[in-house]
């Protein structure tokens, strides 16, 4: 069977979603071909394409792929022989041998598969959400709601230890679940047109799909926060946040890690923000246009800051929290009292 070298390369990329960093299930490395599709499974993440090809079995994912990408426009035919494949230059001398194993072992029988009508269209809202649920919860799996995002069919909503996000985003599923967080950012990399929740005997998928690839992961129907309404509701006083405040705060960005958080301190006439990072220390200073009646200091992740001052001419303060909202977002970053300044 013959391919132009880097046409297949770039048919067989969208699977390195389901193929993990760090592999511990065997041949999760691997793509899987069989049935006329091609599949990786990382445990986590499914994806799964359409491609006939001559060999049934695992192959090591990232070092075909490289192979294929090296040959470039290069027309190259696959050559099965035994329990290996050779991925020959056409017209050329140039070969490469692939041991692979046709003997599938990886759990692929415990994906949940799509219904042929049962995909939704994906809402504008979609991404937007995404990415502003991963930005608060967090990754660490000690705790199960705040490692999670919240997936219901009006909204997505996510917490962690100092936030608490509510998006809409209308979804056409019937029922809530948690999907990991991490899973759906990679997830909505393939920019997505349809999805489709999957449920049978208690276990639960979610697929997302554009016209070249399909990405899963298992999702969960355990409890989620039940005050999320009481977290999300406006606090007692108003502030209007410094513009200026957004042409420094990427300065400030730069000295932090990626889960690094700004603190912001709001004192009479003046608002404080600070970013301490590993490598460094950056400090800004801007007037309220109206003092705060009460001091406080909380902490924010910065892009949410930006998108809070950029989005949101005024915000409600207390000592429990800054809140603001709007037809399609309400958020908290929660607010601790502090004495000893920035």
């Amino acid at each position: 069977m013959k391919f132009v070298a880097n046409k297949l390369a770039a048919k067989l990329k969208p699977l390195r979603y389901g193929v993990p960093a760090n592999p511990t299930l065997p041949q999760s490395d691997c793509v899987i071909f069989q049935d006329g599709k091609a599949f990786t499974f990382s445990g986590e993440v499914f994806a799964v394409i359409d491609l006939p090809f001559p060999v049934v079995g695992a192959v090591n994912y990232k070092q075909l792929y490289e192979v294929l990408v090296k040959y470039g426009p290069a027309e190259v035919e696959i050559v099965p022989d035994g329990a290996t494949f050779e991925v020959q230059k056409c017209n050329g001398k140039s070969k490469t041998k692939f041991t692979y194993d046709p003997q599938i072992i990886l759990s692929l029988q415990s994906v949940l598969q799509p219904v042929a009508d049962g995909w939704k269209p994906v809402p504008a809202e979609f991404g937007d959400a995404v990415k502003m649920c991963e930005s608060v919860v967090e990754l660490v799996r000690t705790d199960e709601v705040m490692s999670s995002i919240n997936v219901t069919p009006k909204c997505m909503e996510a917490v962690s230890a100092t936030q608490v996000v509510r998006c809409r985003c209308p979804l056409d599923i019937p029922n809530r679940f948690l999907a990991r967080g991490g899973i759906l950012e990679g997830m909505q990399s393939i920019e997505p047109k349809e999805l489709q929740y999957v449920e049978n005997n208690n276990v639960q998928w979610f697929y997302l799909r554009n016209a070249g690839v399909s990405v899963a992961t298992p999702v969960y129907k355990d409890d989620f926060v039940s005050e999320m309404d009481d977290y999300l509701a406006p606090s007692l006083f108003k502030v209007k946040f410094p513009s200026e405040l957004l042409a420094d705060i990427p300065v400030a960005c730069a000295v932090l890690e990626k889960k690094d958080k700004l603190v912001v301190s709001l004192r009479g006439g003046k608002c404080f923000v600070s970013a301490n990072g590993k490598h460094g220390v950056h400090q800004i200073e801007a007037d309220l246009e109206e003092p705060v009646q009460q001091e406080m200091t909380f902490q924010i992740a910065p892009d949410l800051f930006q998108y809070v001052i950029s989005k949101f001419t005024e915000c409600t303060v207390s000592q429990h929290g800054i809140r603001v909202r709007s037809d399609k977002l309400m958020y908290t970053a929660a607010v601790e009292l502090r004495n000893d300044g920035i």
